[in-house]
């Protein structure tokens, strides 16, 4: 048994409502649980949320909503993991036991249910105990400056910044569109990125973390224009 899980929760602060805020004429949710269920891989996609109005939007797209979230696992310092780790709990309660879960981030218009198949190859295939889709950075963060409250400079990694060269280890970064999880391992570990992680890498024009105003542009730009692509028109 697979099981999707959507956590969204309703204290959104910087972008208020974000979840369910309207993208490119429909509920930003509604992008995420679309993908999963195009996926064909689920026998279950469930919205984990606090806030009915998501619960009702989600159900609207074909998800399942059987709870609403618990106070205490809706607020700003809730982990991306914790309302994942009570799902599972509340599926063992009625007695069923999915092998395999994907967390699937809400606010993730640019994924598509290829991007969720290939991961789960690339779990069982090597048995790994999660898969992250991560995205490399444009430049190496060992050139990067952390700047003060005057608009001074300091170095982030002092310690190379002057060594880096081509040779340094590849970085990269969370992509925010999904994890897929080994329910055991899951369970068993509190730590998901790990050596027994595994990264697959996806395009930096295929996933943005949307934090702020600024973000939310510049995904309608990248979804507006993978659009044109896919209808074979041009971008111009």
């Amino acid at each position: 048994m697979r099981v999707a899980i959507i956590p969204a929760r309703g204290g959104s602060k910087r972008i208020p409502g974000k979840n369910i805020r309207e993208f490119c004429g429909r509920p930003m949710i509604s992008y995420s649980i679309e993908a999963t269920r195009q996926s064909g891989l689920f026998e279950q996609v469930m919205v984990s949320t606090d806030c009915p109005r998501i619960a009702a939007v989600a159900q609207q797209w074909g998800a399942d909503v059987p709870f609403l979230r618990p106070a205490h696992l809706a607020d700003d310092h809730t982990s991306m993991l914790e309302p994942v780790r009570h799902a599972i709990h509340w599926l063992h309660s009625l007695g069923q036991e999915p092998q395999e879960v994907c967390c699937v981030f809400a606010t993730a218009p640019l994924l598509q249910a290829s991007m969720i198949r290939e991961a789960l190859d690339l779990l069982q295939r090597e048995k790994a105990s999660a898969v992250v889709r991560v995205v490399t950075y444009s430049f190496h963060p060992y050139r990067g400056f952390a700047l003060d409250d005057r608009g001074g400079l300091q170095k982030l990694f002092p310690q190379h910044f002057d060594a880096y060269d081509k040779n340094a280890p590849l970085a990269c970064y969370d992509a925010g569109l999904f994890y897929w999880f080994n329910i055991r391992a899951f369970l068993e570990h509190t730590e998901l990125f790990g050596p027994s992680t595994r990264a697959l890498r996806v395009d930096r024009f295929a996933a943005q973390d949307i934090n702020d105003e600024e973000d939310w542009q510049a995904v309608e730009y990248l979804y507006r224009v993978r659009q044109l692509q896919q209808a074979g028109e041009p971008c111009a």
